[in-house]
């Protein structure tokens, strides 16, 4: 049974029944979270453009910085805007044609001005009414959206400031930082090079279970890994790549994403919105008097 709040809720039966209260989440690492949790494994699958996957982070990053602003009051938004979880999903869903149309064409090139004007201006910006919260969203679309993400010369970075520290590094993971020293090796000896001109070495932080996935689907999968001929694996092209998909279904990255989101710090400084270190004074006062009142 869900309520309302309202004087004239029997008191007996307050007492007698279990409260439970669910909160929106309040950091960036659990708006990520929530976001990829409640996404379809289905979706991952609906694209085979190389890009899909890691745009589907850009965006939920993207709507978690939304979301979070949120709590900062008018300093965050000029005014209480509802942006919800539909809005994100329209904007996948928008991803997804522009992404499926190119690949009919035989392009692998991105629309950027229109996924910008369509997510930026329309779903999201459609529910803005104040000019100045109009140019917040159309800033973080030029920052987040664009061919630079997928410089590997000039990795790209939400936000990264290791002077802190927490060292706080927001980034869109890749396949290739997950594997450890010991999935490299098997691709090795398959003849198969997979060596990125970056190496993250991530996977000394990230939790057990994605040191695993690799071997499991190699297991599961009916190739042996020592009789693959050489072949080299272009990172742009890899959902193309017949032995990429055998070894790592698209629904894998939800997985990923996921262990990456744990390893992320739980508290994050405004400065990661783009707004100034005491933007935080106000919610933090307003948290405590909340908490203590």
């Amino acid at each position: 049974m869900t309520t309302e709040p309202i004087e004239k809720f029997p008191i007996g039966l307050l007492q007698k029944s279990y409260k439970v209260v669910i909160e929106p989440p309040s950091t960036v690492k659990l708006n990520l979270r929530s976001t990829f949790v409640n996404l379809n494994l289905q979706t991952f699958t609906e694209s085979d453009h190389p890009a899909y996957p890691c745009m589907i982070f850009m965006l939920a990053f993207f709507h978690a910085i939304i979301l979070d602003r949120r709590k900062y009051d008018k300093i965050g938004w000029s005014c209480n805007y509802d942006f919800n979880e539909s809005d994100f999903h329209v904007s996948v869903d928008i991803l997804k044609a522009y992404l499926n149309m190119s690949l009919e064409r035989g392009s692998l090139e991105i629309q950027w001005p229109t996924l910008r004007y369509l997510i930026g201006e329309v779903i999201y910006g459609g529910r803005v009414i104040d000019s100045y919260d109009r140019r917040i969203i159309h800033t973080y679309m030029k920052e987040y959206f664009g061919d630079f993400v997928f410089d590997y010369f000039q990795p790209f970075h939400f936000f990264i400031d290791t002077n802190k520290s927490l060292k706080y590094d927001y980034f869109i993971p890749e396949l290739r930082d997950f594997l450890s020293a010991k999935q490299r090796w098997l691709l090795r000896e398959a003849n198969i090079s997979i060596e990125p001109q970056i190496e993250y070495n991530f996977e000394k932080f990230l939790p057990e279970k994605v040191s695993n996935l690799f071997q499991r689907n190699i297991e599961k999968s009916n190739i042996n890994i020592n009789q693959i001929e050489y072949q080299r694996i272009d990172y742009q092209l890899l959902s193309k790549n017949v032995l990429f998909n055998q070894f790592f279904p698209y629904s894998i990255f939800r997985d990923l994403y996921l262990a990456y989101i744990d390893q992320l710090p739980l508290y994050n400084p405004p400065d990661i919105l783009g707004l100034h270190a005491n933007a935080e004074i106000n919610y933090l006062t307003k948290t405590a008097y909340e908490i203590y009142s």
